[in-house]
């Protein structure tokens, strides 16, 4: 076959063909009973071929007038040219000033085989509908379906004969040149687009006029399960739906501000790719429920108001979570997970902010040692409380060395914080009301707070009795182990604190070349920190062997300023010595 190689130069001219589509308007319009109005032809575009290659891409424009979609070319849109596996350029377009369904497309290719069908997909040429945030115009938010799932593809066989080549005129000079080339796509091609965009509109089929705070949305379709999470909780969500046209069945899972989960379920409902829809969906509440984890066998989110009771089997490796803004209940509950990899996930997981109730003696444990006994999202808040107890731990990593001799010597390896982060992640923010409290970190995470080099949030304690310890080179309560390691601010207004530090880390605040923000210890606290070994500060800092690498926010005792983390200045050195203390205790007698 013969190639035409590098500087084969084209220019594509794309007519569409109308793209307006029509809603569904009834208001009550299930999703089975979906239908589009007025079905309308596939986009066309005519091409042909010339030397150029336009500006910085931009995306095509999407507009909603009333309850109909129109599509229309901005300057840029991208079209990718491939043949097999091979893209050989991209063609950007350049809208018809009079008319903005049409558009001129340019770019340049690197080379192509008139004897091999070509293919042309507009934006990507790969698809991943999984990740949405409900919008769908580029100006109303981020991640929108205008800028990233807005899918089309067509295909130019080689045996229609579509394909034009002929000889174009050297850009360096007048006389022909057999290396640079004019091709043609003979009658255009058409663009068939891949997905239906629907917009859901949920409400509660118990109480149809009152809206729904959804702060995420699974659509579980055909190929995939779609993940919509909008910026703020609305009840009205947009989404690309993937489809083969054919009739499916879909589950819907709605998850509220307020932690409800509601559900929906419908067979044999057809999208038609191309197509727009408005559908208004009535979802059914999720009733709480007492689940006792000796009868689980698969995974579990527990929802607002559930309880969670027993002991997880020893041979069932399944993840628990709680889903964004519930209240859930431990009582009497034992997770002691498997450390392998195949289990990468806390003993706990919390999807959101989170409030646990404490009944009754808990103990959970992650799984995989990388994780936490208890895992807190970024941005998130996870609040402790109750009259209960609760152990909660990470799994301590183990490397087990074999010499040459067969004798064998075992190390720790970095594993998950107690409560807060996973290795190599970032985590939210943790709220301890109430309860007894015992949090154990392993080597480089916090009994409380991060793990190696990521960060955690701000750590709260209002009351209880809370027993913080952490792994080597990480605080009890703050900052795990390692020069980008960082926990917010600390506070302590209230209940009986223990904390110790592992190697080189602070008992509470910073871990080894950590850093940490305010620490705030109020009168009617009882705290007790402990340094590990090579740690300069029972509160405070951590061992830092590169000067100037670990900081620390200003440390309050009371009414006291004992360290102003602006100018890094100790109030006196009676009160810096008293950090300095193995062990210091507060109420203190200084």
């Amino acid at each position: 076959m013969k190639k035409m190689m590098t500087n084969i130069k084209t220019l594509a001219a794309l007519l569409i063909a109308s793209a307006t589509l029509a809603a569904c308007s009834s208001d009550d319009n299930e999703i089975q009973n979906a239908q589009p109005v007025n079905p309308t032809a596939p986009k066309t575009y005519t091409m042909t071929v010339q030397a150029s290659k336009g500006d910085a891409a931009a995306t095509r424009g999407l507009s909603l007038d009333g309850k109909t979609l129109s599509v229309k070319w901005n300057e840029g849109e991208e079209v990718i040219v491939m043949q097999g596996d091979d893209e050989l350029g991209t063609l950007t377009a350049t809208p018809d000033p009079n008319d903005p369904t049409k558009a001129t497309l340019t770019g340049e290719l690197d080379e192509l085989d008139p004897e091999e069908d070509i293919e042309f997909h507009l934006h990507s040429t790969s698809r991943d509908y999984s990740r949405q945030s409900g919008v769908l115009l580029s100006k109303d938010g981020e991640n929108s379906i205008e800028e990233n799932f807005d899918y089309a593809s067509c295909t130019v066989e080689a045996e229609s004969g579509k394909i034009k080549t002929s000889v174009e005129k050297d850009p360096d000079g007048d006389e022909q040149n057999d290396e640079y080339y004019l091709v043609t796509i003979e009658g255009g091609i058409t663009l068939e687009s891949e997905q239906a965009i629907v917009k859901f509109t949920l409400v509660d089929k118990a109480d149809a006029t009152t809206p729904m705070n959804v702060t995420r949305l699974e659509v579980d379709g055909p190929s995939e399960i779609i993940f919509v999470e909008p910026v703020s909780p609305t009840n009205a969500l947009y989404v690309a739906v993937n489809s083969d046209d054919a009739e499916l069945d879909y589950h819907l899972k709605a998850f509220t501000a307020t932690g409800d989960v509601y559900t929906y379920d419908r067979s044999e409902v057809t999208f038609l790719c191309g197509k727009y829809y408005e559908v208004k969906v009535q979802m059914t509440k999720q009733q709480p429920a007492t689940i006792d984890l000796s009868n689980l066998s698969e995974p579990y989110k527990a929802v607002n108001g559930d309880v969670l009771t027993g002991t997880l089997p020893e041979d069932v490796y399944v993840k628990i979570s709680i889903t964004d803004g519930a209240t859930v209940t431990l009582q009497e509950v034992t997770i002691e997970g498997r450390d392998h990899e195949d289990y990468d996930w806390a003993g706990l997981t919390c999807e959101g902010d989170a409030t646990i109730v404490l009944k009754g003696d808990n103990s959970v444990c992650g799984f995989y040692h990388f994780q936490p006994g208890i895992s807190v999202p970024v941005g998130k808040t996870l609040t402790i409380g109750g009259s209960g107890s609760l152990e909660a731990k990470s799994n301590q990593g183990i490397y087990i060395r074999t010499d040459k001799n067969g004798n064998q010597t075992t190390s720790q390896i970095e594993s998950g914080s107690g409560i807060g982060g996973r290795i190599n992640n970032d985590c939210g923010n943790i709220r301890i009301e109430s309860g007894n409290i015992t949090a154990i970190g392993h080597k480089s995470s916090a009994g409380i707070g991060s793990c190696n080099e990521h960060i955690c949030g701000n750590i709260t304690i209002t009351g209880g009795t809370v027993t913080a310890t952490g792994g080597q080179g990480a605080a009890g309560i703050g900052a795990g182990n390692e020069y980008s390691a960082r926990c917010g601010n600390i506070t302590i207004t209230g209940g009986t604190v223990t904390a110790t530090g592992g190697q080189g880390a602070a008992g509470i605040g910073c871990g080894l070349n950590s850093h940490c923000g305010n620490i705030t210890i109020s009168s009617q606290a009882t705290v007790t920190a402990t340094k590990g070994s090579n740690a300069p500060y029972s509160i405070g800092l951590g061992y830092n062997n590169v000067v100037g690498t670990n900081t620390c926010g200003t440390i309050t005792i009371g009414d006291t300023k004992y360290y102003d983390g602006t100018t890094k200045a100790w109030a006196s050195e009676e009160l810096e010595n008293a950090l300095k203390a193995e062990t210091f205790t507060w109420p203190a007698n200084l």
